[in-house]
């Protein structure tokens, strides 16, 4: 389950119920794709809700959906405690083209206001 926002025509916030596998990232990446058809540049907030994580494959997927989309992807924020998400986040940094960064839980407002800048 997943649950969406938007703070502004073109930052998209996702919130993460449960473990990120390979079908949840197809519908993440669907509703990004449309965003970023339709406004070119987007920023993406992120907030893991359980701290359940992403599944090794989705990780592969969602790098390569990111550096396909380099041109697309402005910020992305990560908002979560769980280990594995923030080293994923950090290898994002070196990856990605766009700017990403690890927020623990408590620095959600944090989050949000980088996003939105």
């Amino acid at each position: 389950m997943k649950t969406t926002f938007e703070f502004s025509d073109n930052v998209v916030g996702i919130i993460l119920e449960q473990k990120v596998d390979h079908d949840r990232l197809k519908q993440i990446q669907q509703m990004l794709q449309e965003k970023i058809e339709k406004y070119d540049k987007i920023n993406v907030y992120l907030e893991d809700r359980h701290d359940d994580g992403i599944t090794l494959k989705a990780v592969f997927k969602d790098l390569l959906f990111e550096m396909q989309q380099k041109n697309s992807l402005h910020k992305i924020a990560v908002v979560t405690d769980a280990k594995f998400f923030k080293l994923f986040t950090e290898v994002k940094k070196i990856l990605v083209d766009a700017q990403v960064e690890s927020f623990d839980k408590e620095e959600r407002m944090k989050a949000m206001n980088w996003v939105m800048q």
